[in-house]
């Protein structure tokens, strides 16, 4: 994880792990970041979460980029993060952590940060 200065580290109040809750079914997997409230989905566990994957990256990017901090702070609702408490662990079908790029414009010592995900079945 990226060293933060005292200013950015107001940046990232929430995102010191990233929860992902996933839902498989018979016809088509859901993969949900909780910490974002951002839903993919996939013909399988593992397609899903790499398009969650994509979509966090992507979602925090832009938020950095145009300085929106407060939409890293919009987590699913409560009933989600139940689901996610009693929720069963599983391997991780990817990356043990998510990788991202910080632009400039963030007070940031570098331009590259990574954010650990827990990884559950509902």
């Amino acid at each position: 994880m990226p060293v933060m200065s005292a200013t950015s580290a107001s940046v990232f109040p929430r995102l010191k792990t990233l929860h992902y809750l996933f839902y498989p079914s018979t016809d088509e997997a859901i993969a949900h970041c909780l910490d974002l409230d951002i839903i993919a989905t996939g013909p399988d566990m593992k397609e899903a979460e790499r398009r969650l994957d994509v979509l966090v990256v992507y979602y925090i990017e832009e938020a950095l980029k145009y300085g929106n901090y407060a939409a890293l702070d919009k987590p699913a609702p409560n009933s989600e993060w139940a689901k996610f408490e009693s929720g069963k662990p599983m391997e991780p079908l990817q990356k043990q952590a998510l990788r991202f790029n910080i632009p400039e414009v963030v007070p940031m010592e570098s331009t590259v940060g990574h954010i650990p995900v827990i990884r559950l079945a509902a």
